[in-house]
């Protein structure tokens, strides 16, 4: 998840995983890589921004796809996005609307962890 300082979240859109909803920062780790340094990686890659801090909220299995996800809330100072050829696009979104624009709340959801854990602290 990622967020500003204005409490805004980093909403993507990605046709090849739903015209639904909206997700957050995703990817996988690569060979030799931590999974902080595959965090900041990710967030560049398909927003063009840097991480000025991560939080790490924990390890979540994803059964669906029998992953195992680690969950950070990555901060970043407010920008126009930048991009990837995976993201179709993305939009910053006011905390409390962006319950109503992810997938359904329901067990392996890390997207609604972590955002119960950012708005628990804000």
């Amino acid at each position: 998840m990622v967020v500003n300082e204005l409490h805004e979240v980093a909403m993507l859109h990605q046709s090849y995983i739903s015209d639904e909803h909206e997700t957050f920062v995703a990817g996988f780790m690569t060979p030799g890589e931590t999974a902080e340094q595959a965090t900041t990686r990710e967030v560049k890659e398909e927003l063009g921004l840097d991480v000025d801090c991560l939080d790490y909220v924990g390890t979540h299995w994803f059964a669906r796809r029998e992953q195992l996800m680690h969950a950070f809330i990555g901060h970043v100072k407010r920008a126009d996005f930048n991009l990837s050829s995976e993201v179709d696009g993305a939009s910053w979104v006011a905390l409390d609307d962006a319950p109503a624009r992810m997938f359904p709340d329901r067990p392996g959801n890390t997207q609604h962890i972590l955002y119960r854990h950012y708005k628990s602290k804000v």
